[in-house]
């Protein structure tokens, strides 16, 4: 099973989208022994926070200042592009925020139930 990562770049008419980067694992020395894990590339991190946000939730647009990547731990949490494009982030979903690619975006809690998220922001 594959393992993605949603992404929020700046398109070529200077907008945002979406896109998809699938996870690149690769296999150690011991690659020849079964069950053995596989791990990808690995990347710095400054700073890791959780965060809370309530039913109802809706943000500013807003625009990434830092790269970061967010995980949904549970809850909903939709995230739109100026052009009204949106992608829903579920429990176990990831999404990258870059800060050289990012345009600006929305974020909302789509659930009854607060969203949980995990943020990574990574060095660089």
């Amino acid at each position: 099973m594959d393992l993605s990562i949603l992404e929020i770049l700046t398109g070529e008419d200077g907008l945002p989208q979406f896109d998809k980067a699938l996870v690149k694992f690769r296999s150690g020395d011991h690659a020849l022994i079964e069950g053995m894990p596989r791990m990808s590339a690995h990347e710095n991190c400054k700073l890791l926070v959780f965060i809370e946000l309530a039913p109802g939730f809706s943000s500013e647009t807003r625009s990434t200042d830092i790269d970061q990547m967010v995980v949904c731990l549970s809850g909903k949490l939709s995230i739109s592009t100026d052009d009204g494009d949106t992608q829903d982030l579920v429990p176990g979903s990831v999404a990258r925020l870059r800060k050289t690619d990012c345009s600006t975006y929305t974020m909302s809690v789509a659930s009854d139930a607060p969203a949980h998220l995990m943020v990574v922001q990574l060095e660089g």
